[in-house]
């Protein structure tokens, strides 16, 4: 199925390790542009490298849920990479975030693809044990969805700058009935793997 991912640089876009599983068979592709269905632009993805130690984690959910992909045909015109935050960074119950992806439009709809924007919180500021997720709250009606799986969540720095803080991982159902409504989401931290993020960028280069 579908995902969404951030441009970390010229030719490099950053998702969810789950995304990339079955790239290869389904013949995937970078889209460019505020609709993934109608998008400006397509790239071949070349390589598709899931975190190294991306597997099972704790309260059912996975760990390490990254993936960088690599994309050919150079980047279109009109776009450029996000900045992450610091690696220093620490989040806090109720710090501010700004979701943005491309899934379904929200519970109980079949509209996807069309970029999504929601004003969102810091459920908790750590999902595990290991400081490497984080729990997002969920928006009533603006729910994060199947298809955001990758997205990004963006802090606002003093200047007012976007800086990726975290990747959408999952979340937790509340029922199985409901597509969108989930108790909260499941985010992997930036600064956790800030290290690991910024050799795949320095080498792109």
């Amino acid at each position: 199925g579908d995902c969404s991912g951030t441009l970390i640089s010229s030719n490099l876009v950053l998702t969810a390790a789950h995304c990339v599983q079955y790239a290869r068979r389904w013949r995937a592709y970078v889209a460019f542009g505020e609709n993934s269905q109608r998008p400006i632009a397509k790239r071949k993805i070349v390589k598709a490298l899931p975190h190294k130690y991306y597997g099972k984690g704790e309260f059912g959910t996975t760990m390490n849920d990254l993936a960088i992909i690599q994309f050919a045909g150079g980047l279109p015109s009109g776009f450029e990479a996000v900045n992450l935050v610091p690696k220093n960074t620490y989040f806090s119950f109720d710090d501010e975030l700004i979701f943005m992806g491309f899934g379904v439009e929200r519970n109980n709809s079949r509209r996807k693809g069309h970029l999504k924007v929601i004003h969102t919180e810091v459920n908790h500021p750590s999902h595990d044990s290991f400081g490497t997720e984080m729990r997002v709250k969920q928006v009533s009606g603006q729910e994060i969805c199947p298809g955001d799986s990758g997205g990004s969540l963006f802090v606002k720095s003093d200047s007012g700058q976007l800086l990726l803080a975290a990747v959408v991982a999952g979340g937790v159902k509340k029922t199985s009935r409901h597509r969108c409504g989930k108790d909260y989401i499941v985010a992997t931290l930036i600064p956790a793997h800030y290290d690991w993020i910024s050799r795949f960028i320095e080498n792109s280069k």
